[in-house]
């Protein structure tokens, strides 16, 4: 009897697992989607006998799964997993291919824009950024790039960066703590990977036409779009542009708008870094508005100085 009860137990687990192996059953019926932005994505898919595991957010449906906040140039892997002792196992890989649709022929693909939210973001992390260098010497940026342009785009890739525990660390920085860019982060940027600034005017058409590195007339020229003149009209974040053609070598020169941080009623804040200066390498400068306008007339930040071409703006900002 005891035997049998045995035989009998055996036997039942041998048929589960036999019945859960022919069971499972996974297949995914498309595996390649073009997005432009975050947003849920349904993938037409036949699950049976199977649970899902994924790093990514999702919900299983009775005809698919549906990701939660896919992003453009990620790669998620759904790994499937039947029942029984043998646990068979299927795994696939979901590609999110950025579109390299240019609708408003800015030369920035859509999928390189940030809405609304995340160009606050952005804006909140870069001000505070240029902020917090002008207090404690970032080891993270390049001794050979620190210029005005280089300053914009050391505090660009920062802003665009996650701000981990290391990150902290190693940029010293001291200021308020923001939600980070969400569509996509540097160094791993949709499309373009490191290369975040154009070097090429017009509509999109390669990859080619981006760089991790361009000087200050063609960061203007072919990375941001003309806003204004006037500093009421500014927000912070903006790049107030200068150029003066007596200096051959560098006539142009950029300065970030910080504003005045809710802390004044005034126009707030300029931050930049001078260049080479009297034979040395320049330095970072945090001056007021009012003190811009008063210093030297050429370089104030107002609609008569013919030397101010005005403020200017990321094009990948909303």
């Amino acid at each position: 009897m005891k035997k049998f009860l045995i035989l009998s137990i055996v036997t039942g687990v041998l048929i589960w697992n036999i019945v859960e192996i022919f069971r499972f059953d996974v297949q995914i019926f498309e595996n390649t989607f073009v997005l432009k932005d975050v947003q849920n994505v349904f993938i037409p898919s036949k699950i049976r006998g199977a649970v899902l595991r994924s790093s990514k957010d999702f919900i299983l449906k009775a005809d698919g799964i549906l990701l939660k906040k896919a992003k453009p140039g990620e790669t998620v892997v759904l790994s499937f997993e039947g029942g029984g002792i043998f646990k068979k196992k299927k795994d696939y890989v979901i590609q999110i291919l950025p579109s390299e649709e240019d609708t408003d022929g800015d030369g920035y693909p859509d999928s390189l824009e940030l809405n609304k939210t995340d160009s606050e973001r952005f804006r909140n992390w870069f001000v505070w950024i240029a902020i917090s260098a002008f207090r404690n010497d970032p080891p993270i940026w390049p001794q050979s790039e620190r210029d005005c342009s280089g300053f914009i785009r050391y505090c660009a890739k920062e802003a665009l960066k996650k701000h981990t525990e290391d990150w902290f660390v190693l940029s010293r920085y001291e200021g308020p703590v923001w939600e980070d860019v969400e569509k996509y982060n540097y160094p791993n940027i949709p499309l373009v990977g490191t290369k975040i600034f154009r070097i090429t005017k017009g509509p999109y058409k390669s990859v080619d036409e981006f760089s991790n590195f361009a000087v200050a007339r063609i960061l203007v020229e072919c990375s941001m779009d003309y806003i204004t003149k006037d500093v009421s009209q500014a927000l912070p974040g903006d790049i107030a542009v200068f150029y003066h053609p007596e200096d051959i070598e560098m006539p142009y020169h950029l300065m970030i708008y910080v504003g005045n941080m809710n802390m004044s009623s005034d126009e707030g804040w300029f931050a930049y870094h001078t260049g080479p200066l009297n034979g040395n390498d320049g330095e970072l400068r945090f001056v007021r508005y009012s003190e811009l306008i008063h210093y030297d007339p050429s370089w104030a930040p107002i609609k008569m100085n013919p030397y101010f071409l005005g403020f200017y703006r990321f094009k990948f900002l909303n």
